[in-house]
């Protein structure tokens, strides 16, 4: 299964920066027209500092190890019609001799499920690993320059019981 990381490529740049085809705003009201446009060129002028991928199942950790089951009732469909889930922090990631890990950090106050941060592409692990890359490439978090993240972002969590 192809893997994507956070690499911010020219690519994933020009993307950020034309989220809209020329026919997907002809279908738009002027009015919302006018006000995504503005937003686009608002946009044009600050800094991407790093995207964020969110983790589903079947994403790997620096260490060998494979995130098999995702707990989040959020899915995602993949361009082969394979649907997986999203992890959230405190999630299992397997690894080849057996040992399991918990994801211990995540998206922070900025997205949950359930009281759960969403694990990401760059989330850690109760086992000092680390989630390198996902299968999935449609959901991400853009942090620009005017608005870094905080709240307690890929900080690890205290899962309450």
């Amino acid at each position: 299964m192809k893997q994507y990381t956070n690499e911010l490529t020219p690519e994933i740049i020009h993307g950020i920066r034309n989220p809209h085809t020329e026919s997907e705003l002809a279908e738009l009201r002027e009015d919302e027209r006018k006000f995504i446009l503005e937003d686009i060129k608002k946009r044009a002028e600050i800094p991407i500092v790093a995207i964020y991928r969110y983790a589903c199942e079947g994403a790997l950790t620096r260490d060998g190890g494979v995130l098999r089951k995702a707990s989040s009732r959020n899915i995602i469909r993949l361009k082969d019609g394979t649907e997986l889930r999203y992890a959230l922090v405190g999630d299992e990631v397997s690894y080849p001799n057996g040992r399991i890990a918990k994801i211990i950090s995540g998206t922070g106050k900025r997205n949950k499920s359930n009281g759960r941060s969403f694990a990401l592409v760059g989330s850690e692990l109760d086992n000092g690993d680390v989630i390198v890359s996902t299968p999935q490439n449609g959901r991400m978090l853009v942090e620009f320059d005017d608005n870094r993240f905080g709240d307690g972002f890929l900080k690890p969590e205290v899962l309450e019981v």
